[in-house]
């Protein structure tokens, strides 16, 4: 099956994906796993061992422990179970420490990142997939589906992507910028807040723009860039709608600069 999908964002952008397979995910699922292992004990041994001095019993025994101290116990354990990759998902546009680390993200079928909504689906179904242990069913899932998606993908409508590393940005053909676009960039703040889907967009364009007709840049340049420009307050001087396409192609190399990955 092929690893590459390629998805048109809200804005138009045709934009190629690399899907994410079977050992990158369960990489970032251990170190994931790793993590929560690490949040669920540690604060449980401080609990049942404060409840220990407090009732002068054994640290460390849940069955020992008062009501109050076994129900924080359990809640907590419940929210880092089903809490965690959700919470992560949502606020990290797509990625989990451990997806992070392994340089995957998941994305929604336009390209944007999940919301809570989403994130909470994903997560929920996440129980089914993990049976039998060690993400059986969710790794069968993995392997029989186009898409290389697991059942909580499949009932969120989401991906894992691989993101490219700053050697691939752009397409390869990172050459040095214009001097309209280095204008530009010098204006830009730093670091710039652009979303996921955003710079997907703004990538995509500029990777095709030697491609399209000077009147088909403005178009879809003013299109992907006036979004940002209120949504992040900036105030760039614009002589003539033109201008839009060297802002656009700013704002993606910026963000390569500055992030490193995209």
């Amino acid at each position: 099956m092929s690893r590459t999908i390629r998805l048109t964002t809200p804005e138009g952008v045709e934009v190629d994906y690399e899907l994410a397979g079977l050992g990158s995910r369960s990489a970032a699922a251990a170190l994931d796993h790793l993590i929560q292992l690490g949040l669920l004990v540690v604060p449980s041994i401080g609990v049942l061992a404060i409840a220990g001095a407090l009732n002068g019993l054994a640290a460390g025994r849940l069955s020992d422990a008062p009501i109050w101290a076994s129900a924080v116990v359990v809640v907590w354990s419940f929210l880092v179970f089903f809490g965690y990759h959700a919470f992560y998902e949502v606020a990290w546009a797509g990625q989990s420490p451990g997806k992070r680390r392994l340089g995957l993200r998941v994305i929604r079928m336009g390209g944007r990142p999940p919301d809570v909504l989403t994130a909470t689906i994903r997560n929920l179904v996440r129980m089914v997939d993990l049976m039998p242990p060690l993400y059986g069913i969710g790794a069968l899932s993995l392997l029989w589906t186009k898409r290389y998606q697991r059942l909580g993908d499949l009932a969120a409508g989401t991906l894992v992507i691989k993101e490219r590393g700053l050697g691939d940005a752009l397409g390869g053909r990172l050459q040095p910028a214009g001097p309209a676009v280095a204008v530009y960039m010098e204006a830009l703040p730093e670091p710039l807040d652009l979303r996921h889907d955003e710079f997907l967009g703004l990538l995509r364009f500029t990777e095709r723009r030697s491609e399209l007709a000077i009147v088909v840049q403005a178009h879809v340049a003013m299109r992907l860039c006036l979004p940002v420009l209120q949504r992040l307050e900036l105030d760039l001087p614009v002589n003539v709608q033109w201008d839009y396409a060297d802002i656009a192609e700013a704002m993606a190399r910026s963000h390569v600069k500055q992030k490193g990955m995209i």
